[in-house]
């Protein structure tokens, strides 16, 4: 009994002995390494039939993965006529909406144009009829001021008393003097040419005629006043020079 049992002592050294000398071949060829030392204890953990069991899943799932991903999309249901007519009418009806509004905005725009061209055209004709009354105006002025007999009526205005002028500027303004047409300046009224002459005085006599139709005509003497404002601004556009 005691050699049988030193015969397999002795055997099972032998053996691990086999073994280690195995693994350090294995080893030493590169054969062997951590990680497949891992996957050895890995199999031999898992019983084959669990690992038939295993593969046969992961094939199957494999499969059916596959043929999911190959197969095609479901067709898009075909649409009832009925509907494809009532889809092509809204359809119809969207681009007609678009068009008349398209068309009111492009109408809309073009009377807009036609509107401010009007506008334009009416504000240059009264531009040109302001421009024209003015230059004539002006030539009117600068006749009257280069006429020998103006500056000789004014001469006499400005000698005689201021009472006595006004009373002759109130006739001239009334229309009562004769002296339409002297000179070059024809169609000039009566006010007009009191202002003239007004414009031409020496200021202190101009003042003091002008005293004389505040206390007798207030009025009429703020018109006389306003209309010399703008009087000497054309008389400056005419080339005429007051005092």
């Amino acid at each position: 009994m005691k050699r049988l049992l030193t015969a397999i002592g002795a055997l099972a050294v032998i053996n691990l002995l086999g073994i280690l000398g195995a693994a350090g071949w294995l080893a030493a060829t590169d054969r062997l390494s951590a990680e497949r030392i891992e996957a050895i204890k890995q199999i031999l953990h898992e019983p084959v039939p669990v690992e038939e069991a295993r593969l046969a899943a992961e094939q199957a799932a494999a499969e059916a993965g596959a043929a999911q991903q190959e197969e095609p999309l479901p067709a898009r249901p075909p649409v009832a006529s009925g509907e494809l007519v009532s889809m092509q009418g809204e359809q119809s009806r969207a681009e007609e909406f678009r068009a008349q509004r398209l068309a009111r905005e492009e109408s809309t725009l073009g009377q807009t144009i036609v509107q401010e061209t009007r506008k334009l055209d009416e504000a240059r004709r009264e531009f040109e009829q302001e421009r024209d009354a003015f230059e004539t105006r002006s030539e009117q002025i600068a006749a009257l001021k280069g006429d020998e007999q103006f500056q000789a009526a004014l001469s006499v205005l400005t000698q005689v008393k201021p009472d006595k002028a006004k009373a002759m500027l109130q006739e001239i303004i009334d229309g009562r003097a004769g002296v339409v047409g002297v000179g070059d300046a024809g169609g000039m009224t009566g006010m007009d040419r009191a202002v003239a002459y007004l414009d031409e005085m020496d200021e202190m006599v101009r003042g003091k005629i002008m005293a004389e139709f505040v206390d007798e005509a207030p009025t009429l003497a703020a018109d006389l006043l306003e209309r010399l404002r703008t009087f000497g601004l054309m008389a400056d556009a005419s080339g005429g020079a007051g005092p």
